[in-house]
């Protein structure tokens, strides 16, 4: 399981057959960025040997219609799908490459979510929850709710 809280970052995540790898891409949405962040995490892959694995797929999470993520103006679904061929590209991949815009699930400016990823066989189930504060702790601290919408 791998798990993330967020809001203009992009969750990357990479399945092989030994498990999952995954990045928090916080910041890094303008394309100079891409290759040095994906060749940054491919190194990690392969420092914990995910080069000799079985790659099953490649995961890419954030918000994309509203543009949290930041791209430049015009078009941030090209833009997201540039930076997810970047990583496929440093980490050798040619299988399948799967995205979820969490504006599909969220659609107000600003919001958080709690992203989830679980593995179940050869595939990974993503389960989301809005991200929000708990006002019972007596200070604002963010909480995550019980319940996941896969």
């Amino acid at each position: 399981m791998y798990s993330l809280c967020l809001q203009g970052c992009h969750a990357i995540v990479y399945q092989t057959n030994s498990g999952i790898y995954g990045f928090h891409n916080s910041g890094g949405s303008s394309p100079s960025d891409f290759l040095n962040r994906a060749k940054l995490f491919s190194e990690f892959v392969n420092e914990h040997n995910g080069e000799n694995k079985i790659s099953h797929r490649l995961y890419g999470v954030t918000f994309v219609k509203n543009n949290q993520r930041g791209y430049p103006v015009d078009n941030s679904k090209t833009y997201w799908k540039k930076e997810l061929l970047v990583f496929a590209d440093q980490l050798n991949f040619k299988g399948k490459i799967s995205g979820y815009d969490l504006y599909d699930k969220f659609s107000s400016k600003n919001e958080s979510a709690y992203v989830e990823f679980r593995l179940n066989n050869k595939k990974i189930d993503v389960y989301v929850k809005k991200w929000e504060e708990d006002e019972s702790l007596g200070r604002k601290e963010k909480k995550r709710k019980e319940f996941f919408t896969k």
